[in-house]
């Protein structure tokens, strides 16, 4: 036949198309035909087999969901399968016979998806379109002058024929009728459609794989996109415009240049944020953190602040004035590469631009601010993500050095007893492990992406020790990504003294303590602690309910006192290194000697540790003691850089969120007011107060009858005071609240023991008795004093090492008249003990 000649007319019976009723099934079109179907002769109506007495010319449409396939010897590979009946039908099944499978085979590459999709019996065709071959339809489909792929007819060649359309017009398009994918697609909508059932025919894929396909970030394979970014550079202006940000930088700059360099009094004096320090006027140096905040308890969801604080401040103020820049709100832990892409482009534009530009609320003058990163105080789950290495319980997974961790040997199944899987963990090495650097992480990183591209499609990734890839957060200015964390020291207490309780009452050893548990319990039970002490002790049994502050305050002041009488002198004694390294490091200044000690006792105490309590329990968090001191070098004193205070600040941040929808946004809009809110209270505190008034007493509760002893009538007599003077149980000053022993409402507190400077400028320990208040306005305290007895001192037998902050008193019979301004601080009674504090910051907890 030419092919300028048009087609034959088509013949009386049209093509009929009966749609698949099927979830899957496009929309059923009267333009819907085969894609490219070649022509060839019209088949007789099909032979049915029936399984019941009345056949059915049509199927049921649950017939087309079943999902098995009878076979027939005869029928060629492609043409093999067709519905067969289920037990609960009674229906007819059309199957093909030998004569039609001929035309069937030529037809099957070209109508496989058309014959799931939907079943059609083509009556009519012409006979010279029937010697057709299968080639020719493939080129007329896959293969086109320009190059594209032609869309599939909406009517057949017959009709366009007989209304006199040539293959080129537009208007005989299927895309008239079903719409492009996109713009430019060669594909319909139809087709696309079609396609994907083929796909699901042709690799028998059951239901539950083509249901509805969920959309999934491909960083962190979450469903959730509840991120919200804050601006930065507007926070930063408002805090130098309106919170008088510039004044308090220059401030506590003053005052640190009367330091001595050598000591490490803060955040600025670790190595780390002199060398991320960017050295212009106002420049700010950060530490960030981010952790999970519960919103509400019957709630899964939590809100993850990425929050950071200027180390410029000085700390009493520090946590006042916090940047936020993003809030993450799911159930699930945010991706750190993704939640930190935001915040990284922000501070590179900043300081590309020359710094955030504000006016001088004094001079009016136009000022600009860089910003860098030092380090982020974060978990230990944090840290890994943070540097894309493995997480604890990796084969390299400390933060710090390259140390290798070594799995336990294989232990023996007992029967019944399902076979546990082999922990690893790392051992006490004399010769310290390399420690990481930027450059070595970086080659890692690449190596190990590098191998993941070849070795795609691998279970088990791939990593260079430890290191998985590249990290977002080492592209923050001033960040070294070998540095930018460290071991925190309230998530490691959280974990590490956990694990000795557990070993303590729970593990069968030569250090078990089960049977003292009732008379340790008993002892922490009757302490009573000073309200700078946020909880107060309790009992040993619900351990894994305890909090950081409470362990910190169980190694710090009790564990010495209350284990001395029950632990082995062995385990004592090792126990003390701990106590002892600890407070050195969280002290007020740290020096050197105090580094260099702690270093030695950390590292005793951990070469001690396999010998004492298997290697089976020498955790990450053990490991972790070894690189304290090199975090103080690095980052200043413990309590400078840890997240006590964070978590202080994201418990009042959560307080303004007060709905249950659109949390995010509520919380986003409260930032402002957060923020200010905690800096109307360090001014009202501190700011706005003078000498005269910081130091300024009130007394509080008047006692209404008390007799004074001969010995106190002598006493007063000796100042010239009458014992008509009036007498109070509370005194306020200096943003302390002390109290008397005779004050009966604090049953669980002890706010009386206290030290004070005597008539010899000495400090001394005493119990305040009484605040008395003279006709002159001399306000004074009635104190019975203690006395110190050194030989009763704990120290560490092969060290000699003296443990200064836990102090052996006895009673004495002494009373002394003291005025209120001699007061210094409280101290924690134990019995006949009194442990100081290793710093003034750490307050409240």
């Amino acid at each position: 036949m030419d092919e300028n000649e048009p087609a034959s007319s088509p013949p009386e019976s049209p093509v009929t198309i009966q749609p698949l009723s099927s979830p899957c099934a496009p929309p059923s079109s009267p333009y819907l035909e085969p894609l490219s179907s070649p022509v060839r002769e019209p088949i007789s109506s099909p032979p049915q087999r029936s399984r019941s007495s009345s056949p059915l010319s049509t199927p049921s449409p649950h017939q087309y969901k079943r999902k098995k396939y009878e076979t027939f010897d005869p029928v060629p590979d492609p043409t093999k399968k067709y519905w067969p009946p289920q037990e609960d039908d009674d229906i007819d099944v059309y199957v093909p016979d030998e004569n039609q499978l001929e035309g069937i085979q030529q037809d099957y590459d070209h109508q496989q998806q058309n014959n799931f999709a939907q079943q059609y019996v083509l009556t009519s065709s012409s006979e010279e379109s029937s010697s057709s071959s299968s080639e020719d339809a493939v080129d007329s489909e896959s293969s086109s002058e320009d190059g594209s792929v032609k869309s599939s007819s909406s009517e057949s060649d017959s009709e366009k024929s007989e209304n006199g359309l040539n293959d080129s017009d537009d208007s005989d398009s299927n895309e008239q009728f079903s719409p492009k994918v996109y713009d430019g697609c060669s594909l319909t909508v139809d087709e696309g459609v079609l396609n994907m059932m083929d796909l699901f025919v042709k690799h028998k894929m059951e239901k539950v794989q083509i249901g509805v396909f969920e959309m999934k970030c491909p960083l962190c394979y979450g469903d959730s996109h509840k991120f919200y970014q804050l601006s930065v550079s507007d926070q930063i202006r408002n805090l130098f415009e309106n919170h008088g940000l510039a004044d308090l930088m220059d401030k506590y700059a003053a005052h640190r240049l009367e330091l001595d360099l050598n000591i490490l009094t803060d955040l600025c004096d670790g190595s780390e944020f002199k060398r991320a320090k960017i050295h212009e006027p106002y420049s700010l140096t950060l530490l960030g953190h981010t952790d999970g905040i519960s919103i509400s308890d019957s709630s899964d969801v939590s809100l993850w602040p990425l929050e950071y604080v200027i180390a410029e401040l000085p700390p009493s103020l520090r946590f006042k004035f916090v940047l936020v820049s993003g809030i993450w709100i799911d159930n699930s832990k945010p991706y750190l590469n993704t939640f930190m892409k935001p915040f990284v482009k922000e501070l590179q534009d900043i300081n590309r631009d020359g710094g955030v530009k504000w006016i001088h609320p004094k001079s009016k003058e136009e000022m600009c601010t860089s910003v860098s990163v030092a380090a982020f105080a974060v978990d230990a789950p944090a840290r890994a993500l943070l540097q894309n290495i493995l997480s604890h319980g990796g084969k390299h997974c400390c933060n710090i050095c390259e140390q290798k961790m070594k799995k336990l040997p294989e232990q023996p199944v007992l029967p019944g007893v399902k076979k546990s899987t082999r922990r690893r963990v790392f051992t006490f090495e004399e010769e310290a492990s390399t420690l990481r650097t930027a450059e070595r992480m970086d080659v890692q990183g690449k190596e190990a992406r590098r191998r993941q591209e070849q070795e795609a499609g691998r279970s088990k990734l791939t990593t260079i020790r430890g290191v998985r890839g590249i990290s977002v957060a080492a592209e923050l200015p001033g960040c070294d990504r070998s540095t930018m964390v460290f071991p925190e020291y309230m998530h490691l207490l959280l974990c590490l003294v956990k694990e000795f309780f557990s070993l303590w009452f729970e593990k069968e050893g030569p250090w078990i303590l089960k049977d003292y548990q009732d008379i340790i319990n008993s002892y922490l039970e009757s302490i009573r602690v000073p309200d700078f002490v946020t909880r107060i002790p309790r009992s040993t049994e619900k351990f894994h309910q305890w909090k950081a502050n409470e362990l910190r305050s169980f190694v710090l002041y009790y564990s010495v006192i209350v284990l001395r009488r029950c632990m082995k002198e062995e385990y004592f004694q090792h126990w003390l290194l701990l106590v002892l390294s600890l407070y050195l490091l969280l002290q007020d200044t740290v020096s050197p000697i105090d580094i260099s000690r702690s270093e030695i006792m950390l590292q005793l105490f951990c070469r001690d540790f396999a010998r004492l309590y298997k290697a089976d329990y020498f955790t990450y968090y053990v490991h972790n003691l070894l690189h304290l001191p090199l975090t103080v070098k690095r980052n200043g004193p413990l309590w400078s850089n840890s997240t006590f205070q964070f978590e202080s600040f994201n418990g009042t941040f959560a307080k303004f969120i007060h709905g249950t929808k659109n949390q995010g946004k509520e919380l986003v809009n409260n930032v402002r007011l957060t923020i200010g809110v905690e800096v109307l209270k360090a001014r009202v505190n501190n700011s706005h107060l003078s000498d005269d008034q910081h130091s300024a007493v009130e007394f509080r509760g008047k006692v209404k009858k008390y007799v004074f002893t001969d010995r106190e009538k002598l006493l007063l007599s000796s100042h010239n005071v009458k014992t008509s003077v009036q007498l109070y149980f509370r005194a306020l000053t200096k943003g302390q609240t002390f109290a008397t022993s005779i004050y009966q409402r604090q049953k669980k507190r002890n706010n009386f023991t206290v030290c004070y400077v005597n008539s010899y400028d000495e400090r001394v320990f005493g119990e305040i008795k009484l605040f008395l208040e003279s006709p002159g306005n001399v306000k004074m305290a009635l104190i019975e004093s203690f006395k110190v007895n050194h030989l009763r001192s704990f120290h560490h037998t092969d060290s000699g090492m003296v443990i200064k902050h836990i102090i052996p008193i006895e009673k004495t019979d002494d009373i002394h008249l003291v005025e209120i301004s001699k007061l210094l601080f409280k101290v924690i009674r134990i019995n006949d003990f009194v442990c100081l504090r290793p710093n003034k910051y750490e307050v409240n907890l």
